[in-house]
């Protein structure tokens, strides 16, 4: 859906620079095309902009009005160029209705939560032990400490203290 999203603001933004080119300083137009772009907060904002966007610029091409007429003709926009600003506006339509199905999916138990939460923590702590690992090896490997999850995620290999040499004292 964000790529649908992406290309229908493109398309609807470049109708609008369109329509205000051909719009020039004609007040009027100008706040028709203001009141058509909308918001683009949420998806079906964007696609309600961007078809009332594309209903005014094919009733600006069809249009009667000959000063109209010569500005459309200048800046050589044509029904088609609105008509894919409409099929854009179609597709996110589409994208959104898929979407839809997608978020009213039934609800989730706790249960099911706590077991991806297990299968979470399960590979974190795989992660984490095969870096210990890795720096029993190689001690410019980092060491990886996490902060929250310290007490769920003990080191299975108990690390040895360093042994110092023991150094008796001279007799003097």
């Amino acid at each position: 859906m964000a790529t649908a999203c992406k290309k229908t603001i493109v398309r609807r933004d470049h109708g609008v620079v369109v329509l205000k080119t051909i719009a020039g300083h004609n007040g009027t137009l100008l706040g028709r095309i203001n009141a058509a772009v909308g918001t683009a907060d949420t998806p079906e904002n964007l696609a309600t902009g961007s078809e009332r966007v594309a209903a005014l610029g094919l009733e600006i091409v069809a249009s009667t009005d000959p000063a109209l007429a010569v500005l459309v003709k200048h800046t050589r926009v044509t029904a088609a160029y609105f008509g894919l600003l409409q099929t854009a506006a179609d597709e996110l339509r589409s994208a959104i209705e898929s979407a839809r199905a997608r978020l009213t999916t039934k609800k989730v138990s706790q249960g099911e939560i706590d077991v991806l939460d297990g299968l979470v923590l399960h590979v974190l702590s795989d992660i984490i032990h095969v870096f210990a690992a890795a720096q029993d090896l190689d001690g410019t490997i980092p060491t990886l400490a996490p902060i929250a999850t310290r007490r769920l995620l003990a080191s299975r290999n108990k690390r040895k203290p360093k042994t110092e040499v023991e150094t008796t004292p001279d007799p003097m």
